[in-house]
């Protein structure tokens, strides 16, 4: 904590492969009831088929993308801008670059080529091009927001900032009269809430 005060700037994880799918428990017999498994069976039979052709649609989508064809000095400037912002990030974080494969120019016969070539020609000279993220920095090394003491000090330094912190804090705060009618309309309902205010 007192390495990295404030929070690291990352991206969400994505959340498929945190979810639970599967569990057992060893010496439980469990009871099953063939209309529970037909509904089942019915059910995740219909699931696959919805996401089975939902996979078709995106991969008939990403085949066709090799028959899509582009300019051969684009292909080659891209790759080059990439590299160069490959190395930069890498300086900056003092990674190593590994090996530093320069961007040549390809011997194609067309000033035209197939996305399909020019993607596997992207791939020779970019690390981790399929999945779109061309350097990873480890947390520690990234950016951080401010920390908690950073934003207390950056409130106390600015007047309009203190006052309108000030200034919510007075709207936040409820009266007893405020705070005891809020108890008793919960207890109306049916709540358990006490009548009696802690303020």
């Amino acid at each position: 904590m007192a390495e990295n005060p404030g929070k690291p700037s990352y991206d969400l994880a994505a959340e498929r492969p945190l979810v639970l799918h599967d569990c057992g428990f060893r010496n439980l017999q469990t009871g099953y009831s063939a209309t529970n498994l037909l509904n089942l069976h019915i059910h995740f039979t219909n699931q696959w088929e919805q996401l089975a052709l939902a996979a078709a649609r995106v991969m008939n989508c990403w085949k066709k993308l090799d028959l899509a064809t582009v300019l051969a000095e684009d292909v080659v400037e891209l790759c080059r801008t990439k590299k160069e912002e490959y190395i930069r990030k890498m300086t900056r974080y003092s990674l190593s670059t590994g090996e530093n494969q320069a961007v040549g120019n390809p011997e194609w016969d067309s000033a035209y080529v197939d996305w399909k070539t020019a993607i596997e020609y992207l791939g020779t000279h970019l690390p981790n091009l399929a999945r779109g993220a061309l350097l990873h920095v480890p947390l520690s090394q990234r950016s951080k927001g401010p920390s908690y003491e950073e934003r207390v000090e950056s409130v106390q330094r600015s007047t309009k900032r203190r006052e309108r912190y000030v200034e919510n804090i007075i709207n936040k705060k409820q009266t007893r009269e405020e705070d005891r009618a809020f108890y008793q309309h919960k207890i109306q309902q049916g709540g358990s809430a006490s009548s009696q205010s802690n303020v």
